[in-house]
């Protein structure tokens, strides 16, 4: 077995935490009007003005007029509305640190504003409800109370906070992160085999999850990212001295499960395939072909996994799946 392929024998494998499962309800688009009409206007001044025209023929010069004076303070109280939101920012710079060596930790925040709604930041890889940063990190946030959660691998406690945003000014918070167990240092390699997402990402996520092996996943069923580009020359990449992710993982997902590739040269032919056929071990055999190939039974819960486990082809079965959210389980099949 080659060098690349070995990394897959005596790894510990665990899953980060996923994202809550259901989205944040949308705000309102005039939630934010409100203040004396003098000073930010005031959506009910159209209405006073229609009052005037009660009982009055109306010509069409006449409910031109009504109708531009809507748009205009429509217009003046919520133009109002986000410069006064765009004046009332501060600048807050976190720090997470890890106290044994006193350096900065690569984590994942999840960062809430006073409505419990997760804070998007735009420059750093962001899912759902939480960003993950190098262990610092520079926002520009509308003033008020926030609370924070960050975590970094089951490995460090979780370490929860709160700080207020003061307008015009600049914040600064510092976050620690202690460590209460190295599994690496006794010989476990923290990984996780099921991976969508950006590949320029991928050091920085794996870093902030402090995850050691991670194939990501580049072309599945009818999707093939290598399609207009060049096949890498070196698919397995090593940084950080001792954490390694591969380029060309694949998943051939369908009725009856979803098998992952890992190790592999290119990509196997599954674009056209329909959902029971051809049948998912025609591109095992493929796959087998290939040197150094691991084969995944992504869950233990799909129908065909039975089968692929009798068939004495499959290297490894993920106990902990994307079913397990951070705050639920997802329940059903698949």
């Amino acid at each position: 077995m080659n060098r690349s392929a070995s990394l897959w024998h005596g790894m510990m494998l665990r899953r980060p935490w996923n994202a809550p499962c259901q989205r944040p309800a949308l705000p309102c688009l005039g939630s934010g009007v409100r203040g004396p009409p003098k000073v930010r206007g005031n959506l009910a001044e159209p209405t006073r003005l229609a009052r005037r025209y009660r009982g009055v023929r109306l010509t069409f010069a006449d409910l031109n007029k009504l109708i531009t004076a809507a748009v205009l303070w429509t217009w003046f109280a919520l133009g109002a509305d986000s410069l006064q939101a765009q004046t009332d920012q501060g600048r807050v710079e976190i720090t997470i640190i890890d106290p044994a060596t006193r350096k900065p930790a690569p984590a994942r925040v999840h960062l809430k504003d006073s409505a419990g709604k997760p804070v998007r930041v735009e420059h750093l890889p962001y899912w759902r409800d939480h960003f993950v940063c190098s262990g610092k990190a520079t926002l520009d946030l509308p003033a008020g109370p926030y609370i924070y959660e960050v975590e970094r691998s089951p490995e460090y406690f979780l370490s929860t906070g709160s700080f207020v945003v003061a307008s015009n000014r600049e914040n600064a918070i510092t976050v620690e992160l202690k460590r209460f167990v190295d599994m690496a240092a006794e010989g476990w390699w923290s990984g996780e085999l099921h991976v969508h997402r950006p590949v320029k990402d991928i050091e920085l996520l794996m870093q902030a999850e402090d995850l050691h092996v991670a194939p990501v996943m580049t072309w599945w069923n009818n999707q093939n990212l290598w399609t207009n580009q060049p096949l890498p020359g070196k698919p397995l990449v090593q940084f950080d001295r001792n954490r390694f992710y591969h380029v060309m993982g694949g998943e051939d997902e369908r009725e009856g499960g979803a098998l992952l590739f890992f190790n592999m040269s290119q990509p196997l032919a599954l674009a056209g395939s329909q959902r029971e056929y051809p049948s998912p071990m025609k591109f095992v055999e493929e796959a087998r072909r290939h040197p150094g190939v691991w084969i995944d039974i992504e869950k233990p819960f799909w129908w065909d996994m039975p089968v692929w486990l009798a068939s004495g082809q499959v290297d490894s079965i993920g106990l902990a799946n994307n079913h397990m959210c951070r705050d639920q389980m997802y329940e059903n099949e698949a």
